[in-house]
């Protein structure tokens, strides 16, 4: 018996195995059997999916033993397995949590949400505790559908202006009414954000039913906070923050002033020489007398053409102070010396002011 011994080849299987797709149906309605149109029906991680038509029904193909997540404003999320059914009927459920949402009516009194008819928004505690501000305006912004919280001013106590829904005048503007404990305020600006309690913003034309034509650019109710029964207690809230000045640009100092300026004016008198031998230009070197035009002389030459000088006279009005050794003692005081561009030889003194210097305070505190 001859016994041939053989190898076994490899064999390679080029094969991709895909999910199964399923073809599914369903009908979306709220608990009393209305049909909800636009409800969202998308495969869980992924972005396949549908909205509902005019009946409430959908179609959409996804894999086999996907999870179904079906979504609608108002309503609960349902996450919903789909197995082996090709047909769901699914019944959503209002959202208690925003539709039981205590809010402040403008007449006295709480109502809930889900009974109010008019427009109004609630605005989160969480929002006044979320930065520093000096008005409660400014917490506003970005936080009310359709309110616009202008800063028009850089003072750290300017009040905001705020504009709902466009405002009612020709020019876009028109402040809604603010009420702070059912009494009418100018603004915001007298209320510490820490004593507010609760805010609301009245947005559409009910307003008017209650306050009248004063409220026709909507309504802000503010409620502050109260005593309530038990042991006392004392809450102290602190924040602190630093604000620090930036600047892209880098501006002349008093040196580069005083040069261009008394150069430029000087130039513009010394630009052509009369038959005489005397310089004219746009200027004149001479101070303005009487019968000159106002603004026609530069104030640097007197009718002698000697350089006028800022320390004995007063109708220099370019004539910075000339130096001298008396004034040597400025020195040490932040004053500087250059020398004069129109003067050879002769050096003025002055001292550089930045505005920002004693203007602006960096870092300021919060």
């Amino acid at each position: 018996m001859i016994i041939r011994k053989t190898e076994a080849k490899p064999v390679t299987l080029n094969s991709v195995v895909q999910q199964e797709k399923v073809s599914i149906k369903g009908l979306v309605t709220d608990d009393k059997g209305e049909a909800i149109i636009g409800a969202n029906i998308v495969e869980d991680g992924t972005s396949n999916g549908t909205i509902t038509d005019m009946d409430g029904q959908f179609n959409l193909m996804v894999d086999k033993g996907a999870t179904l997540m079906v979504s609608y404003i108002g309503y609960m999320t349902q996450s919903i397995p789909v197995g082996q059914k090709n047909f769901f009927k699914i019944v959503l459920r209002e959202d208690s949590k925003t539709l039981e949402e205590v809010v402040i009516t403008g007449y006295g009194g709480t109502q809930l949400r889900s009974k109010m008819t008019n427009s109004i928004a609630k605005v989160d505690n969480s929002v006044l505790s979320n930065g520093t501000y000096t008005n409660p305006a400014q917490a506003l912004s970005g936080a009310v559908a359709g309110l616009r919280v202008q800063q028009t001013s850089g003072n750290p106590n300017a009040t905001p202006t705020l504009v709902l829904r466009g405002g009612t005048n020709l020019d876009g503007s028109g402040s809604p009414l603010i009420i702070i404990d059912g009494a009418v305020r100018e603004s915001l600006s007298d209320v510490n954000p820490e004593d507010i309690e609760s805010m609301e913003v009245m947005k559409d034309a009910g307003a008017t039913a209650i306050y009248g034509a004063r409220a026709s650019n909507g309504v802000v109710l503010v409620t502050t906070k109260k005593g309530s029964e038990g042991r006392m207690e004392i809450n102290l809230s602190a924040k602190v923050g630093l604000n620090f000045f930036h600047s892209q640009y880098e501006f002349l100092d008093a040196h580069d002033y005083l040069y261009y300026m008394r150069s430029a004016f000087h130039r513009s008198s010394h630009i052509w020489q009369d038959q005489s031998g005397n310089w004219r230009g746009f200027a004149s070197d001479a101070t303005l007398t009487g019968t000159q035009p106002y603004g026609m002389g530069n104030r640097y030459f007197d009718q002698n053409g000697n350089v006028l000088n800022g320390n004995k006279d007063n109708t220099a009005v370019w004539g910075v102070m000339n130096y001298t050794d008396d004034l040597a003692f400025l020195l040490g005081q932040g004053w500087q010396t250059m020398d004069d561009p129109v003067n050879p030889g002769q050096k003025l003194i002055y001292c550089d002011n930045q505005l920002k210097d004693y203007n602006i305070k960096s870092p300021a505190i919060s």
